[in-house]
């Protein structure tokens, strides 16, 4: 029987949408001890974007992993944009 217990898992929202990719950048940082580097700098891009939502995705392709970021910037009239 193996027992984990993971209690630092923070929430990570902010302006980031939330998708199972950035669950496992984020658990991958907290397992290397990588988390506040991680917390860093999505702070920075939050100061840098506040009305820019970002969605990170891992594709693997031909074999290769890889990461892609798309950029959104919800309307200003509707109500529950990026949410």
């Amino acid at each position: 029987m193996k027992i984990q217990n993971n209690p630092s898992q923070q929430t990570f929202q902010a302006k980031f949408l939330h998708s199972e990719s950035l669950k496992m950048i984020a658990q991958y940082a907290v397992d290397h001890g990588k988390f506040d580097k991680l917390n860093t700098a999505r702070k920075n891009i939050d100061k840098a974007y506040l009305t820019t939502r970002l969605r990170v995705d891992i594709y693997k392709e031909n074999g290769k992993c890889g990461v892609s970021f798309s950029r959104f910037v919800p309307k200003k009239k509707c109500i529950n944009c990026g949410k």
